[in-house]
């Protein structure tokens, strides 16, 4: 097999591919079948952007720091292992940034398109998506379009979601959002068009990064999917990137919260059939004297589609795991069915409540009416992940 090794500068990646170019040869790159890519995930998106000229897929070893994209390192049988390995084909984002002097400037972006401020001022952005503007001022140190490639990367940092391999869904996610106050960010699907225009960039002067290139005091960044641009990534049967999606994110303490959250993803990669997702995690305040309460109501919606508000009770899943008690007619809490009606009202949407069991080997329908009696009818297979079977509720 013709290998072409791209090493990364740390001394641990050169010491290993000395090792391996006795072993197997270094091709040229317009010759090689694959790219092994020696090093860590920074190793891995260069090696990557290599590959894009020669539609050639790209093997990762771990030789750096974190190497989430990357596989064990071991110098024997990697010719095995490359005729043996597991392909996933992902997109990268293509960034159209325009400065102040109406340059235009065109870079690819394997992780992410991110707009971060360049002085001690603020930036404030508006937000467009597919020319309908949904957000007029979000005033923040910066905001950032994320693939799932790129989900574990910055957009993590920034307290954006982890989204599986695969799914076809980006991250919009903020940097430290001072205005909205609680706005988390959306998910939207990877064929949308996102336009950012930047607010008095004389006065909050910004720049654009696709991934590590940058462009400085732009006013325009346009971002939108290259679905015609293949990049192919190879990695071990073993080494299961959508487990490592799962297990990803969180210290020992808030571990559980993102494991809910990775759940949560799961669950509604497949629910596109309801319409765009135009919030995930969205907090709103609502008058409760017109439901006959005394006290202001704060709902938090899981994903707010635009057809129906989706809560996934990923956290109740992970407790029922914890104690064993994965029961396949348990019910939902009296208070979440009475809680998803008040959200139905409150949204004008009809609401769905998500639970797991990964006893069941179907999908449970539960059509609730206002009184909460429900009548189960079961059915073959689900449009949900196989390995997370749900218990569904419609309002």
């Amino acid at each position: 097999m013709k290998i072409h090794f791209s090493i990364a500068t740390n001394k641990k990646a050169k010491l290993a591919s000395t090792e391996l170019i006795r072993l197997y040869g270094q091709v040229e790159l317009a010759k090689a079948e694959v790219i092994v890519a020696v090093g860590g995930d920074g190793a891995m998106l260069s090696a990557m952007r290599e590959s894009i000229n020669f539609n050639i897929p790209v093997f990762g070893l771990n030789r750096g720091n974190i190497g989430f994209l990357m596989n064990d390192f071991h110098e024997l049988n990697l010719v095995k292992r490359l005729k043996e390995a597991n392909e996933i084909i992902v997109h990268p984002l293509e960034m159209i940034a325009i400065d102040s002097k109406n340059n235009k400037f065109i870079e690819l972006a394997i992780n992410e398109v991110s707009i971060f401020r360049r002085t001690h001022q603020s930036a404030i952005i508006s937000i467009k998506i597919d020319g309908t503007e949904r957000l007029n001022e979000l005033t923040c140190d910066g905001v950032m379009v994320a693939t799932p490639v790129g989900s574990t990367a910055y957009n993590l940092s920034a307290h954006g979601p982890i989204l599986p391999i695969g799914s076809e869904i980006l991250a919009l996610t903020p940097i430290s959002p001072f205005r909205p106050r609680r706005w988390r960010g959306a998910l939207i699907k990877n064929d949308s068009n996102v336009e950012f225009n930047i607010i008095n960039p004389k006065l909050r002067p910004v720049s654009a990064s696709a991934d590590a290139k940058e462009v400085k005091n732009i006013k325009k960044v346009l971002i939108s999917q290259r679905n015609d641009i293949d990049l192919k990534i190879l990695y071990d049967k073993t080494n299961s990137m959508e487990d490592k999606y799962l297990k990803e994110g969180g210290d020992k303490n808030n571990s559980d919260m993102e494991k809910a959250r990775n759940i949560s993803m799961r669950f509604v990669t497949n629910l596109s059939e309801f319409g765009d997702l135009v919030s995930y995690q969205n907090e709103k305040m609502t008058d409760g004297k017109q439901y006959g309460l005394k006290y202001p109501i704060k709902t938090v919606t899981d994903f707010e589609f635009e057809e129906v508000i989706v809560d996934t009770k990923a956290t109740a899943y992970l407790k029922r795991l914890k104690k064993g008690n994965l029961d396949p007619n348990w019910y939902p809490k009296a208070s979440d069915v009475r809680q998803q009606m008040l959200y139905a009202e409150v949204y004008k949407k009809p609401t769905m409540l998500l639970y797991s069991s990964e006893i069941d080997t179907e999908a449970i329908s539960v059509v609730a009416h206002s009184n909460t009696r429900c009548t189960f009818s079961r059915s073959n297979g689900s449009v949900l992940p196989s390995r997370l079977v749900t218990l569904i509720l419609l309002f």
